[in-house]
């Protein structure tokens, strides 16, 4: 045979003996370093909630430095490998989910909001891949299945109370304008339960479309109503809806189940003296740290996504493994936890509650509510 021939043949061999090891090894013992382990993340990283998911990329951050700094997990350093959502896009959700799976990332953080928790949830579970949100509001995604999980108390719950301390506080004829985006409506919802439950008046109930600008229409419907308080769930649209409300003159006190420093500082003061019943709750040493490393406050989801890396890493350490289904089963045997972002308390399906706490918009900036 001829040498050329011989030659070609020994390539094409050693051609089709690596793609046959690659079509049947696994993606995570491929992309995996054996002195290294990945930890996805998918973020707000654009778009509208670009403040929020920055804040989970900090927070997250600051973990694994913390981890290294200290020996990482097992001997092995971490690192953070971060997708965008584009802002609870669920078509660029998914196609990050899927841009980590195959660099062979299986433990992943994310997303922040609902919409992209709900697409992302059951594609992680029919790929055996861990799935931690730091800040989705609706209990779905820890519901899908066992790799699924969310350090955010279900907002629903504080929507639903938030009423009864209005009421409390002689605010009984109350308007609600929400959106059609999930979370929004779902709060709207329940903060129109709470009204009924607690003996308030609904005056008002607005469902805005999610991208809105424009809420003159709205906004002279509730004026007109004659509330005594107004609630906003339009999250997205916040800012927008608070300053127009004060340029029409509707001069009432504003309730809200979420809000962060970019919101506040895009109203332009029309969001001063809103309250708020809030799941953020980091602790003073976290805050302090935070400072200290980004020069900038500590926000929402910022703490819960310290503290989701610093479980996966309990897991690791723990278990001695970095395979799924290990993590699973131990994260689905934890009854509570004590991190920076409080005290949580799991339930049955991977989710946490904990106290919220009340703040105020003064002077610009949150600070605690007196309640008494």
């Amino acid at each position: 045979m001829d040498k050329k021939v011989i030659i070609i043949t020994i390539l094409l061999v050693c051609i089709i003996g690596i793609a046959i090891v690659s079509t049947t090894t696994p993606l995570f013992s491929l992309s995996q370093d054996k002195d290294t382990i990945k930890i996805g993340a998918i973020f707000m990283l654009t778009g509208a909630g670009s403040f929020q998911g920055d804040q989970s990329l900090k927070g997250a951050q600051m973990a694994v430095d913390e981890l290294n700094i200290n020996g990482g997990i097992n001997g092995k350093t971490i690192e953070l490998v971060a997708e965008d959502d584009g802002t609870d896009n669920p078509t660029k959700a998914i196609e990050a989910l899927t841009s980590l799976q195959h660099r062979g990332i299986n433990i992943v953080m994310g997303p922040n909001w609902s919409t992209s928790a709900r697409s992302l949830a059951p594609v992680a579970c029919a790929n055996k891949m861990i799935l931690i949100s730091p800040s989705a509001g609706v209990n779905e995604l820890e519901k899908e299945c066992e790799y699924t999980f969310n350090l955010w108390p279900n907002d629903k719950i504080n929507s639903k109370n938030l009423p009864k301390f209005m009421i409390d506080k002689g605010y009984n004829k109350i308007a609600i304008i929400g959106s059609k985006q999930i979370w929004e409506t779902e709060q709207a919802n329940a903060g129109k339960e709470g009204i009924a439950e607690f003996g308030g008046t609904l005056t008002e109930f607005i469902i805005t479309n999610q991208d809105q600008l424009d809420f003159s229409t709205e906004i002279a419907k509730i004026k007109d109503s004659k509330p005594d308080a107004v609630i906003i769930t339009a999250y997205t649209q916040m800012s927008i809806v608070a300053k127009q409300a004060k340029e029409l003159g509707l001069n009432v006190p504003f309730f809200v189940v979420l809000i962060d420093q970019d919101k506040i500082d895009n109203a332009k003061g029309a969001l001063e003296g809103t309250i708020v019943i809030s799941p953020f709750t980091p602790s003073k040493k976290f805050q302090e740290n935070f400072y200290k490393k980004w020069g900038v406050e500590a926000n929402q989801s910022s703490d819960n996504s310290y503290d989701a890396v610093m479980l996966i890493a309990q897991a690791i350490k723990e278990t001695g493994s970095e395979d799924p289904e290990v993590i699973q089963k131990y994260l689905n045997n934890l009854t509570t936890y004590q991190g920076e972002s409080g005290s949580l308390i799991f339930n049955e399906f991977g989710g946490v509650t904990k106290e919220p706490k009340f703040q105020i918009v003064k002077d610009n900036k949150l600070v605690d509510y007196n309640t008494n």
